[in-house]
């Protein structure tokens, strides 16, 4: 079948639902598929550096009418939240079938904002007004599309379409060797508001004071300006270091000897770092979200439920017990190894194409 897949390319956004999308594609490119990238947001790509044929792509209504025209694919994957509903609307003239991926709690709300410029008011409110009506145009796409795929099946409760099915994530293990001379815990994420960094770098102050010698790696890019001076003070401490944005591959190294993954962001969708971390054996500690429940109903580590004196219990019991440390750890990589590995992926993303197909 001829296959759109429409979101961010990961050559401009090395996020969470990128990676999933690129796994995707490559994955349904190797068992025949004919497969066409649509990478929103990009004026240009490097293909030659990827296996699957990929098209650069501003939006607009017109612009992608006469690329369906074009085209005439035989069934588009939507896993992006701008445009869902201009998108939806023209498969329907063209009679596609279209399917929608939720990667988050908020593809499922009818309004939803995020405030991003905590220093700002203004700004913040003309976001948040932005944001509203964006959330409202768009949750019509939803409501129109033939199927929805969700990362977490919490979120499906609220999606009224019938053809509808969870589809757990993927991730490749590949990594690039990291050694550290002290024994450390690691945070990975992109660095903004939503993702709570500012707990984690207090609880490296905290645990400094009981054991100085275990440190605290941050990796990530940072995304809004408010934490670079948070990290610049952090980094006076001599067991926190920043060590700037990397590589799934050199995240990788880096948890295969941490001793957990500590993880501080506010619910979203299923963050690939757990799975990451649980390929590489290393639990996690989650300050809130816990993902299905998985952390504490698979015992891959410890949940916090939203209170900072756990946490801090949680991480000193990691310290001062590194066996059970790796026991969970291994527990975590024997769990991601039967449960979030690519065939599987794409097993379940091509039968609910072709379930979509029969039914449409």
């Amino acid at each position: 079948m001829k296959i759109f897949i429409a979101n961010q390319h990961k050559q401009l956004a090395l996020g969470g639902s990128e990676i999933q999308c690129d796994l995707i594609a490559k994955g349904l490119k190797e068992r025949g598929h004919d497969v066409v990238y649509i990478a929103l947001g990009s004026s240009t790509i490097d293909a030659a550096a990827i296996p699957y044929k990929a098209i650069p792509f501003k939006f607009s209504f017109g612009k992608f009418y006469n690329l369906l025209r074009k085209e005439k694919p035989d069934i588009i994957y939507w896993r992006n939240r701008h445009f869902r509903l201009a998108a939806v609307v023209l498969a329907k003239l063209f009679k596609i079938p279209f399917v929608c991926a939720i990667s988050s709690p908020d593809d499922v709300k009818v309004f939803w904002h995020r405030i991003d410029n905590p220093r700002n008011y203004f700004l913040t409110q003309l976001l948040k007004a932005r944001q509203l009506v964006k959330s409202f145009y768009n949750y019509f796409g939803l409501l129109l599309s033939d199927g929805v795929t969700s990362l977490n099946s919490k979120y499906l409760e609220n999606v009224p379409v019938k053809n509808k099915v969870t589809i757990w994530n993927a991730m490749e293990i590949n990594s690039v060797p990291f050694s550290w001379p002290r024994s450390y815990f690691l945070w990975v994420s992109n660095i903004k508001p939503i993702k709570r960094p500012e707990i984690y770098i207090k609880l490296a102050w905290k645990i400094s004071e009981e054991h100085p010698d275990v440190d605290f790696l941050m990796v990530g890019s940072i995304q809004s300006d408010y934490y670079r001076s948070l990290i610049d003070e952090a980094e006076t401490s001599a067991n926190f270091h920043y060590l700037g944005p990397k590589t799934p591959e050199e995240v990788n190294g880096i948890l295969e000897n941490a001793l957990t993954l500590i993880h501080t962001c506010l619910p979203e969708g299923f963050g690939n770092n757990f799975i990451q971390a649980w390929h590489c054996g290393c639990p996690t500690i989650t300050y809130e979200f816990d993902p299905e429940n998985l952390i504490k109903e698979e015992q891959l580590g410890f949940v916090a439920d939203n209170d900072f004196d756990t946490l801090v219990e949680q991480t000193k019991f990691m310290v001062s017990n590194k066996s059970e440390s790796k026991k969970r750890g291994d527990k975590a990589r024997k769990f991601a190894q039967s449960s979030f590995i690519s065939s599987r992926l794409i097993d379940d993303v091509e039968r609910f194409f072709n379930h979509t197909l029969q039914i449409y």
